[in-house]
């Protein structure tokens, strides 16, 4: 109480202020991609890492059935998801080591028959994200979709505080589109971790 009045603790207040953030970027994550008019047919998604799997904050299903439907709240392993290889290859590999080996969870039941089947060959992957800028799952999460995925950041570190990816049918993709798409989730990224305060990155 505060001269006979409540008062919100700080606790109170970071959780109402992540809260309202996270409807903000939100917000940010729609209004930019259909500012950009890249791939207005395909479905993209925006989502945060909890441990080892992420959580999908902001879905928009496309208009082209994938046979997969994300949702708001769903959960999957970051090892098989576009947007979790992105946001793991902002770590050190040695923390991506101590997450998914030595942190005491067991490697995720794989969703495919596609997608990392150890730490190794996910680092070897996170390389390639690394070079490249963006992330690609290759039917990790469903037979027939693939999905580019690049990391947003803030103010506060170098590690990613979130992912956006894009998902296409995989017989539709070839070369050219591949780079139009993982270009184009760097881009949004760039929007993204820009609202969010981050110093801008190459």
């Amino acid at each position: 109480l505060d001269g006979g009045q409540m008062t919100l603790g700080p606790h109170v207040m970071m959780w109402a202020n992540a809260f309202l953030a996270r409807l903000d970027i939100t917000q940010e994550f729609f209004a930019s991609w259909d500012d950009m008019r890249v791939l207005p047919r395909e479905t993209i998604t925006l989502s945060i890492r909890d441990g080892a799997e992420v959580v999908y904050i902001a879905c928009r299903n496309g208009s082209r059935p994938l046979g997969f439907t994300f949702r708001t709240g769903m959960r999957l392993p970051s090892v098989y998801t576009a947007t979790g290889k992105a946001m793991l290859s902002t770590l050190p590999d040695e923390a991506v080591r101590r997450l998914l080996a030595g942190g005491g969870e067991a490697w995720p039941e794989p969703l495919t028959s596609m997608g990392p089947r150890s730490v190794d060959e996910l680092l070897a992957e996170l390389a390639d994200v690394r070079r490249r800028g963006y992330s690609v799952d290759k039917e990790g999460v469903r037979e027939g979709m693939y999905c580019f995925g690049a990391p947003v950041f803030d103010s506060n570190g170098p590690a990613a505080v979130a992912g956006v990816a894009v998902s296409i049918l995989s017989d539709e993709v070839d070369d050219a589109l591949q780079e139009r798409a993982g270009q184009a989730m760097l881009s949004l990224a760039r929007r993204l971790s820009e609202r969010l305060g981050a110093a801008h990155r190459r």
